[in-house]
């Protein structure tokens, strides 16, 4: 997705209140400290994500403001979702 500085220079506070609801919930397991063991465990935890495509209800002429490439996923797609050592991890993105 490419969007135009100017856009984001655009965006007033009411803008931003609608992204900060944009939020999406995603179960994940993650390690947190338990102090009587003193070691880290695996705890379900929610995280609150918010995506690039979250934007587009902003963009008021989309035909100007948005653009769009394609391209091969196996070649320019590598995603950073986790932590090391996970699949979409910074050891799996080129």
């Amino acid at each position: 997705m490419m969007v135009h500085t100017s856009f984001l220079a655009t965006l007033d506070s009411r803008a931003l209140c609608l992204l900060s609801e944009t939020t999406h919930v995603a179960n994940k397991t993650i390690q947190a400290y338990h102090p009587d063991t003193k070691k880290t465990i695996p705890t379900p935890a929610r995280k609150f994500e918010m995506f690039v495509f979250d934007v587009y209800a902003l963009l008021e002429d989309s035909l100007k403001s948005f653009g769009c490439l394609e391209a091969k996923r196996e070649e320019e797609f590598a995603p950073v979702k986790n932590q090391e050592g996970m699949g979409d991890s910074p050891d799996t993105a080129r």
